[in-house]
């Protein structure tokens, strides 16, 4: 997974000349309601610790709205989906794939808006830029220029095929990241999972979820029999995940197969789509049913030293 490289281009922030010649033909058009969701998923991919310079890469189609941005330096990725069905007046004639832009900019001009406001986003064909608005004043349009592509690396969010999964309350995600930081080096988060529970150990700190066999409202799925799965991570961008726990009550913690050794966080935005974050886990053991399957296992697990 590669992310956008740093550049120090300045970008601009406001209202650009368009180059589509006079042209009103929209690619495609669509409102975001509430303009709190956006602006909250915006300030994740714009931290400072994950992305430092801002740049993402936009796409819009039949799929609806997709932004990607990427941390070279840790080898992380996160992508923000917003579904056609949850974007208001949603319309695509031509779809739009791999243009950056710098978020940080449109972040900026959107942070005054009102959180019940309504985002306007389209593009018109021909055009270099994105156009937004919200509310009622003619002040609050602005544009954002597209980055020309051999100024940026290519970033793709991969396909994704995990094993398990569970629910963690988002403020527990919160609580975990705040015991990681104030923990002592080497920093580690161990994970356990089984069909009845899920174990997560931070420190000397658990939090533990117990579901009964046959439990209606059971927040673990892909686990059968008597199999355990089991990870160890450290937090990357404890600064993101911190903000991502504020867009939604809960997240889904997943254990994948493809790629490999990895652990994703789904943040669910409920109709208007998700906020998805993945990272490298230093260790995944699958389908341990015993004590010595687990043990060895653990004899893979990185030495302290390779985790500070």
């Amino acid at each position: 997974m590669k992310s956008i490289v740093e550049t120090s281009q300045e970008m601009p922030t406001t209202l650009h000349p368009d180059n589509s010649k006079g042209n009103t033909i929209k690619d495609f058009s669509f409102q975001v309601y509430p303009a709190l969701k956006l602006k909250q998923t915006l300030a994740c991919l714009i931290e400072e610790q994950f992305n430092s310079h801002g740049f993402g890469m936009i796409e819009v189609g039949e799929v609806g709205l997709e932004i990607t941005m990427g941390n070279s330096n840790n080898s992380t990725v996160a992508h923000l989906w917003l579904k056609p069905t949850g974007l208001i007046d949603f319309q695509c004639t031509k779809p739009m794939i791999a243009e950056f832009v710098n978020l940080k900019n449109i972040y900026h001009n959107l942070v005054n808006a009102d959180d019940k406001d309504t985002i306007s986003i389209h593009h018109l064909h021909g055009s270099n830029q994105l156009f937004f608005s919200f509310g009622s004043d003619p002040s609050t349009q602005f544009s954002e220029e597209f980055v020309e592509q051999d100024e940026v690396y290519h970033v793709k969010f991969p396909n994704i095929t995990y094993a398990c999964e569970a629910v963690i309350l988002s403020n527990h995600l919160k609580q975990m990241i705040e015991k990681y930081e104030a923990a002592i080096d080497p920093k580690l988060v161990s994970v356990d999972i089984s069909k009845d529970y899920l174990k997560i150990a931070v420190g000397e700190t658990d939090w533990l979820y117990s579901y009964r066999h046959g439990d209606k409202l059971n927040g673990i799925r892909g686990m059968v029999g008597d199999e355990e799965h089991h990870a160890w991570f450290q937090w990357r961008d404890c600064e993101f995940l911190k903000k991502a726990a504020l867009v939604a009550p809960g997240v889904l913690l997943c254990f994948t197969t493809d790629p490999p050794h990895c652990i994703m966080l789904r943040f669910n935005l409920r109709e208007l789509g998700d906020l998805v974050y993945l990272q490298k886990s230093a260790l995944t053991v699958f389908n341990s049913h015993s004590s010595q399957e687990l043990k060895a296992g653990l004899g893979h697990l990185p030495t302290t030293a390779s985790l500070v």
